[in-house]
């Protein structure tokens, strides 16, 4: 069995004491999200875990714990989401240069596979046009392809429709600006393994990619 810690929330960033505890205690408890009365037991013994995966936006807290984890004697993965976005955007996520300094640490002290970056969601806004994505996933891959081990990069792309009411004017992402952004990343790719997930949920005649891509 493999623990997602977790898609729901971020543990890591502000929850790593209670995942600590409860790998002691070698179960948690799950609530259903939509029903609250319905708990699961979820079993932590170490005879049941085949590994984690830890999915967060700010690792810094959680680098500590991942020498208890790596001792658990169980593999680990942590997916961190680092897109350097305008404040704008983004107003309470850690600065991008903090993440990738955290990212590579944990790359260079548990192996390349340990560490996956996620750059999404790529959103296309008058702030973050396509030019901006090309520059900025250039940069943010050029700091972490200086460590020599490959990396996986997973982008989620999705396709928002006209109605979307997020700020600075989004609009509607279609899969030729898809395959656009993927054919002038300029970055050297050969530590990077590029793998697109594919989000659809438009009407718009364009957006005919709906398929989500599953590693």
């Amino acid at each position: 069995m493999i623990i997602s810690a977790s898609y729901k929330t971020d543990i890591p960033a502000f929850y790593g004491e209670w995942f600590e505890k409860r790998l002691e205690a070698g179960y948690c408890k799950v609530a259903n999200p939509y029903n609250r009365r319905q708990v699961r037991r979820v079993s932590l013994a170490r005879e049941d875990v085949d590994g984690f995966v830890f999915w967060t936006r700010n690792l810094g807290p959680f680098l500590g714990r991942l020498e208890r984890v790596r001792d658990f004697g169980r593999p680990f993965t942590v997916q961190q989401t680092i897109t350097g976005y305008p404040r704008e955007l983004e107003p309470s996520v850690v600065d991008a240069r903090r993440s990738v300094r955290h990212l590579r640490a944990v790359a260079e002290r548990y192996g390349p596979r340990a560490a996956v970056w996620r750059y999404d969601p790529i959103l296309f806004t008058s702030l973050t046009p396509a030019e901006y994505h090309l520059d900025n996933f250039e940069r943010l891959a050029g700091a972490l392809v200086e460590h020599p081990k490959p990396w996986i990069c997973s982008m989620k792309m999705k396709l928002l429709s006209k109605r979307s009411k997020l700020c600075c004017g989004v609009r509607c992402l279609t899969t030729n600006t898809i395959n656009y952004i993927i054919s002038k990343i300029k970055i050297n790719l050969k530590n990077i393994f590029v793998i697109p997930i594919y989000l659809g949920f438009s009407k718009h005649p364009n957006c005919k990619l709906i398929e989500t891509f599953k590693y």
